[in-house]
């Protein structure tokens, strides 16, 4: 990482506010050092200084350079000096600009050696002119593409990978999966585009003698799950026909499935009409259902066709076995299921295995206004048709008895949301949500936000993000309000990956993945940073949010992590690849920054500081590493 300390000790006299470098060891002395840069751009080339004694330099993969053809100040060479003539690089490419200032880019993803051969024009002492050819040595040192995979899957269901999404090589390069190793809970296989099927091992239940007992309930067993690991090889034939070769890893949570079966008592559907052939209209059917059972299940991979809104909002506790059945609708539903039991005290509502299809229609997908255990779900294919922000999951917390607990969001996959763009950014239209969640009031007994183990990506739309989290007028930083992500994987997004205007929250092993800017989806490119955190969109506090083992993934678009008016933050064991770069703006209280990685292009920075609200230290650890 590049250390340019100007800018930041501005800042430090101006805001009061201090950044040091630091051991993360509680123990450890404070140092007065701080790595930061301000506005680094991978593109832009780096400024290197060459010798006609000695013409050579060192660049990264991917990172252009720019340097004075005539620097002479060590050379015993007597003589003044002009640019005349070129070769081509052997491997890289190399353009004259004005002053004799060339810029060298090596091709996409190569690491080797070059050289480049210069002619030079020389007027001697005596005027008599000769010509010099110089040749520069360029030393391109490899970098890391390959990201660390995320995939969370239940038992006996295979699926496929695609690990080479987040991972940073330029999209030019011809990059081939060459080999995988085998995981030690399951089987994979290399498919020939580039994909890896992963299929879990099968849980094969013992078979027992039926003993006669007296029947004791029992508290189910809550298995935890189980990861797999294996590494992928990757291969990129460079220009020379050399081969330059890296290893990903890939990390695979396996979920047991819940060994006791669907409640025996369970109620079918089909009791009260439901035919589930995505024909018939269901609505009422199902309806009737909720309205009367406890319990219920549905046919195994049934499509129950609605034309209005289901209200789970009964005066009692549900258990829902969806077996694997898709809800869709034909007609602009916004949303499709709503959970709202604050009214009837209706307590938990816990549904599984369900997929909810808007089917390029309905605004939104499942509406939850109450507390919720939801397993095993895919939401997917919304389009905006009013001026509410369409949304896959739209949550609603506020300070009630039926909104206290755990709220658990466990493999609950959304995708295919679309705003409806007018060209303006600070409107409703085109602000389409993967999760749109808003903390309306702040709980007066502990309420905890659970979204694990899930994707969600393609949500577009001139004002869009993956996941948008909200506290307009309130503050939960420090309350029993809180919200946790972990294994959460975060990709193609039009205006931000994250927006977090919600304290007390924590992001574990998620990966948040830039688009390509030669998506045909992003529609505005009005891109806003990667993931920003902090205290916006009217929210009165956005403090003590952390990130643990998240990877923060560039491609060229947006990949900027910022911060702002916020305090007690944390980033630690985090990756920041391919350009992707953290950023402080507006204000900012403690921060500490421990052990993370900042690859070929990334770093640390800060903009438009200000001492409006906070003022504090951003300690950033010794033990960080980059380049």
């Amino acid at each position: 990482m590049k250390i340019t300390p100007s800018n930041l000790v501005q800042v430090t006299l101006l805001c009061l506010v201090l950044f040091l470098n630091f051991s993360c060891n509680k123990d450890s002395d404070l140092l007065a050092e701080y790595v930061v840069n301000e506005n680094p751009t991978s593109s832009e080339p780096n400024e290197v200084i060459i010798d006609l004694a000695k013409a050579e330099f060192i660049t990264e993969e991917d990172q252009p350079v720019t340097f004075n053809l005539l620097n002479n100040s060590d050379s015993k060479r007597k003589g003044r000096r002009r640019y005349k003539s070129n070769t081509k690089p052997k491997i890289g490419d190399i353009t004259i600009e004005k002053d004799s200032i060339a810029v060298y880019t090596p091709p996409n993803d190569y690491n080797g050696k070059d050289n480049i051969e210069i002619t030079l024009e020389v007027t001697n002492e005596d005027e008599t002119i000769t010509e010099e050819v110089v040749t520069i040595d360029v030393t391109v040192e490899p970098v890391t593409d390959v990201v660390v995979d995320t995939i969370a899957v239940t038992p006996g269901e295979p699926v496929v990978i695609e690990p080479l999404k987040n991972d940073t090589f330029k999209e030019e390069s011809e990059v081939i999966i060459t080999e995988v190793s085998q995981p030690s809970n399951g089987t994979v296989v290399l498919n020939e585009d580039n994909t890896i099927t992963y299929n879990p091992n099968t849980d094969i239940p013992e078979e027992e003698t039926p003993v006669e007992e007296t029947p004791v309930e029992e508290t189910p067993e809550v298995e935890t799950p189980e990861e797999d690991n294996f590494t992928y090889t990757t291969s990129v034939t460079n220009p020379d026909n050399t081969v330059s070769t890296e290893t990903g890893n890939i990390t695979v949570t396996v979920t047991p499935t819940d060994k006791n079966p669907t409640d025996p008592n369970a109620v079918n559907f089909s009791k009260y009409g439901a035919v589930g052939d995505g024909k018939k209209d269901d609505t009422k059917a199902i309806q009737a259902a909720l309205d009367a059972e406890e319990s219920l299940v549905a046919d195994e991979g049934a499509t129950f066709l609605i034309s209005s809104k289901l209200d789970i909002d009964q005066k009692f506790e549900h258990t829902i076995d969806w077996n694997g059945a898709t809800i869709i609708t034909t007609a602009k539903l916004s949303p499709m299921i709503k959970v709202d039991k604050r009214s009837s005290n209706g307590g938990l509502t816990t549904m599984t295995n369900l997929n909810i299809n808007g089917n390029g229609v309905a605004q939104r997908g499942i509406e939850c206004n109450s507390i919720v255990n939801l397993s095993n779900f895919e939401v997917d294919s919304f389009l905006q048709s009013t001026t509410a922000s369409p949304a896959g999951v739209y949550i609603h917390v506020y300070n009630d008895a039926d909104c206290y607990g755990d709220w658990i969001f466990d493999n609950v996959n959304v995708s295919d949301v679309r705003g409806a763009d007018n060209g303006v950014t600070t409107d409703s239209w085109g602000a389409a949500n993967g999760y749109l969640i808003y903390w309306v009031q702040v709980p007066s007994s502990p309420t905890k936000l659970i979204v694990k183990n899930g994707e969600v990506h393609d949500c577009w739309g001139e004002d869009a993000q993956a996941i948008g989290t909200f506290s307009s007028g309130i503050d939960i930083s420090f309350s029993n309000g809180s919200m946790e992500f972990t294994n959460m994987n975060l990709y193609d997004w039009e205006r931000r990956c994250a927006k977090n205007f919600t304290g007390n929250t924590t992001w574990t092993n998620c990966t948040f993945t830039d688009p390509s800017p030669s998506n045909p989806n992003l529609s505005s490119k009005n891109k806003s940073g990667m993931v920003v955190f902090g205290m916006g969109s009217g929210a009165k506090g956005g403090d003590n949010t952390v990130f643990n083992n998240c990877n923060f993934v560039g491609k060229g678009y947006d990949g900027r992590v910022i911060g702002l008016q916020n305090d007690k933050v944390e980033f630690n064991n985090c990756t920041f690849s391919g350009g992707a770069r953290l950023a402080f703006t507006m204000a900012i209280g403690d921060v500490t920054i421990c052990n993370n990685v900042f690859e070929s292009g990334s770093s640390i920075y800060d903009y438009n500081i200000s001492a409006s609200k906070y003022t504090g230290q951003v300690l950033i650890g010794t033990n960080n590493s980059g380049s």
